[in-house]
């Protein structure tokens, strides 16, 4: 069976996460979704406000309610960017075959980020500045969606 994006399609008879077949109707419903052009305009915009409201904590607005605003929206950020990964795992698969999630750079920078920012949770998890940092990788991503700027980025990362 193909599944065919906008993007990619892939030739899949392995399961996701050993228990999404290839006629799975939340798996086809998730990599449609993940390959349409809407989901990557809005994965687009949510890096980019991301980065927005990065860059505003660095000003330090802690005891105003524009700083309550921008720890709020950690949250909301890093749930959506979790969202999308749990899609792309339900699509592809998690690590097992070829076409997985964990196989593909950005998908690694991603679950990276994703995971650094849950290890605020606990105690004694990551200082926050390791988690920002991870945070300002995101960004890297957009830009390679320009062009010239692919071919650049994807000789750094190999």
């Amino acid at each position: 069976l193909i599944f065919k994006g906008e993007r990619e399609s892939y030739n899949t008879t392995v399961k996701s996460l050993l228990c999404f077949g290839a006629l799975n109707p939340l798996r086809i419903y998730a990599f449609d979704f993940i390959n349409s052009k809407a989901a990557e305009n809005c994965t687009l915009l949510l890096i980019i406000f991301n980065s927005i409201t990065l860059a505003l904590d660095a000003i330090h607005f802690a005891d105003t309610s524009f700083g309550t605003f921008l720890s709020v929206s950690e949250y909301f950020f890093l749930f959506a960017f979790t969202l999308e990964m749990l899609l792309k795992i339900l699509a592809l698969g998690f690590i097992m075959h070829q076409h997985s999630y964990l196989r593909g750079t950005w998908n690694i920078i991603d679950f990276i980020v994703v995971m650094a920012g849950y290890s605020i949770f606990f105690p004694g998890g990551a200082n926050v500045s390791v988690v920002r940092l991870a945070r300002v990788i995101r960004p890297l991503r957009t830009i390679s969606r320009v062009a010239g700027m692919r071919i650049i980025m994807n000789s750094i990362i190999s």
